[in-house]
């Protein structure tokens, strides 16, 4: 895909810019983790860099000790010592003080260990990075036991084999060991090669929109971010308590009262009304969001995809009108990013896999794939569930195909010895 960028005229340098540029010549002011990290098995750590005006530039990252690594970041850039203290204040943890050396082995080793989970980078850590040190061998090694606690990856999942692809893990060795059969046992060829042609052609001349200069607003930060603090450890929990989620769900509707220029608040409310099975209050927070925010198109998409999974494909059809592509989406002058464009993709996928119209599913599903998986993109989950949901009806077409199973199947003589070099790359 074409990666020009339509950039205007800068008065200043980004953020984004100055702290791939100048970030690490800052002199570290103190780092800080949440008390009881390791036994809790979730750490927050916050590395400080101090400008010679006194403000501070600082990083957040967030990491799952026990099962997932590194899940999220964000900077705050230029800032007064205040603002930091007033997230500190909000936060549910209680932060100490720390050597710098401890905050980057918390943080790389939690990457690592993500890694070796299957999962992509987190999506900011490629700018955010630029707060620590660089990874070489000058940072003492300090060990650190990820992956122990209560979560130990040995629980029976024997109930959800329909829906795993065992004893491989990860999402992407999943997608490719399910797009290399496919491709061994039906051939490269696309399902409706004219439809999947033109997407392809209008594909190679997508303009990003410039996100460089996209600095995190301030109210996001302190309003924003404690609430998803508080709804990941609901979650993290082997069984999330529907009265903690209940009760995060009335503090997020008064939020959203005295916060409605913040639509991710609307889809923290919706995923919440997910998982509390409630979907007539999920249909109803999405429309509230689309209604509020018709021209946010990270809500649109997101939000047509959750219209999706409850039924209302009528409703997704008037959110993106005619558009099978992103030249005709409704994005005006100002484009959309290629996180945006990733997110058009995916809805389009879910779309037309509602439809049952799989030969044109299968053209999204490959411009997402290559968009947010095999590159370094901005990838969601809602994206990375859309994925699945496609190569699970390759996964079934297989089956059917050599009538076994699929772990059979990639066992087969023929299969096996051409499917190493994606075990290898994925190991």
């Amino acid at each position: 895909m074409s990666k020009k960028k339509k950039k205007p005229q800068q008065t200043k340098i980004s953020p984004k810019s100055y702290l791939k540029q100048r970030g690490r010549s800052l002199p570290i002011y103190k780092c800080l983790v949440n008390d009881e990290w390791e036994e809790n098995g979730m750490a927050q750590v916050i590395v400080v860099r101090k400008h010679v005006n006194g403000n501070i530039t600082f990083g957040a990252f967030l990491i799952d000790i026990w099962e997932k690594g590194l899940k999220d970041s964000f900077v705050g850039f230029n800032e007064s010592e205040e603002f930091l203290e007033d997230i500190q204040e909000k936060s549910p943890y209680d932060f100490i003080e720390i050597e710098y050396n401890l905050a980057h082995n918390i943080v790389y080793g939690g990457l690592e260990f993500s890694q070796d989970q299957g999962y992509k980078t987190e999506k900011d850590f490629n700018w955010t990075k630029y707060i620590l040190e660089e990874d070489t061998e000058d940072i003492p090694v300090i060990d650190i036991s990820f992956g122990s606690g209560d979560w130990t990856g040995d629980e029976d999942d024997s109930e959800n084999d329909d829906e795993q692809v065992d004893p491989y893990k990860g999402v992407d060795l999943i997608l490719s060991l399910t797009d290399r059969v496919k491709e061994l046992t039906f051939g490269t060829q696309w399902l409706a090669p004219d439809f999947a042609q033109k997407r392809i052609d209008a594909d190679k001349g997508v303009d990003f929109k410039e996100l460089d200069d996209l600095e995190v607003d301030r109210k996001e930060i302190t309003t924003l971010f404690p609430v998803l603090l508080e709804f990941e450890e609901i979650m993290d929990e082997e069984h999330p308590n529907e009265e903690d989620l209940k009760e995060l769900a009335v503090k997020i509707e008064g939020l959203i009262q005295k916060n409605e220029e913040i639509p991710q608040f609307y889809e923290l409310l919706s995923n919440i009304y997910l998982e509390l099975e409630n979907d007539d209050k999920v249909y109803q927070t999405i429309q509230k969001q689309l209604n509020r925010f018709p021209n946010h198109f990270t809500s649109v998409f997101i939000s047509g995809i959750k219209l999706i999974d409850l039924g209302k494909i009528e409703e997704v059809e008037a959110l993106v009108g005619d558009a099978l592509d992103v030249k005709d989406f409704r994005a005006g002058f100002a484009g959309l990013s290629e996180f945006e464009v990733g997110l058009f993709y995916a809805l389009l996928c879910s779309y037309f896999m509602a439809k049952e119209e799989f030969d044109k599913a299968e053209v999204y599903y490959q411009l997402v794939r290559k968009l947010c998986v095999d590159g370094e993109s901005l990838t969601t989950g809602l994206q990375l569930e859309v994925l699945l949901k496609f190569a699970n009806h390759r996964r079934i077409s297989i089956e059917k195909f050599y009538n076994k199973p699929f772990m059979e199947v990639l066992n087969q003589e023929n299969i096996k010895e051409k499917i190493t070099d994606v075990l290898i790359k994925n190991n």
